[in-house]
Parts: C-alpha cells; sequence; structure tokens
C-alpha cells in the first residue's frame, strides 16, 4: 500500500490508503504501509526506504498506490514501479499522465468520437500573466 505523497492531497492520500488498507485486510490480504511523505521520502515501519531497479519493494507482489495528484497519480510513481518490476493495481504509466492533462484527455476523446460538452481549457502560464494579456480558448464541442 502507498499512500501519502507530495502532491498538496496528500493528507486526502492517507485516508484513502487507510480505508483500502481496512479492506485488503478484511479479505485476509497481508498489507505492508509505505507512507510517501511530502518530500518525496519514502518510508517503512518508521525507516526509510532505498529502491534499486529491478530490486522490487519490500518483497510484494502487487502495490496499490493511493496516492493522489501529481507525483503519484499523474504515471511517476506508475513508472517508478515498473523499473522496480514490480506489478501494480490502476493505470499505467501513459493512461496515468494523460489523464492528469484534462485538457489532453477531453482533446484525445473527441478525436477518438466520444461526444463533449463545450469547455474551457486554461494553463496555469497563461494564468501568471498580466490580465491585459491573458487568452482564453474556447472548446467546442464538435
Amino acid at each position: 500500500m502507498l499512500a501519502g505523497g507530495r502532491s498538496a492531497e496528500h493528507e486526502v492520500s492517507l485516508a484513502s490508503g487507510r480505508a483500502v488498507r481496512e479492506g485488503l485486510q478484511s479479505a485476509g490480504h497481508e498489507v505492508l504501509w509505505v507512507q510517501i511523505e511530502r518530500d518525496g521520502a519514502w518510508h517503512h515501519e518508521d525507516r526509510r526506504l532505498s529502491v534499486c531497479p529491478g530490486e522490487g519493494l519490500l518483497g510484494v507482489d502487487v502495490v496499490f498506490a493511493a496516492l493522489h495528484g501529481p507525483f503519484g497519480e499523474d504515471g511517476t510513481v506508475q513508472g517508478m514501479l515498473e523499473t522496480l518490476d514490480v506489478a501494480y493495481v490502476g493505470a499505467g504509466v501513459a493512461a496515468s499522465a494523460v489523464c492528469m492533462d484534462k485538457v489532453l484527455f477531453k482533446q484525445l476523446m473527441g478525436a477518438a468520437g466520444v461526444e463533449q460538452v463545450e469547455y474551457v481549457g486554461v494553463r496555469e502560464q497563461r494564468c501568471r500573466c498580466s490580465s491585459s494579456r491573458r487568452t482564453w480558448a474556447r472548446r467546442s464541442a464538435s
């Protein structure tokens, strides 16, 4: 079980992780808790973990990552787990990365023929410029 993480959703991830851990344990599974701190350090039973490509993670069969936001839900941890040769639950690296970029995801779904409601995509860098230079792009449903 991976929980915590570097994102602003750290506490939400810990709560999600605890709920998933309880469910897995009540179903008879052994669950090892790995907490990712706000600074990105990984801990298990009060000791900092070091990871090495191809060497797995604490001998587990599969990882359930209850992580939210960047540095966890965006494909980065999934990529690290793949480097460690550890199986994990959920979407892979590419799908996770695409789904974090909501505008890109909507564009890909639209290109695949999935109908879209009208939406406006705003990029953070555009919001930081002066109001006289702000540009907004409206995307139609077609």
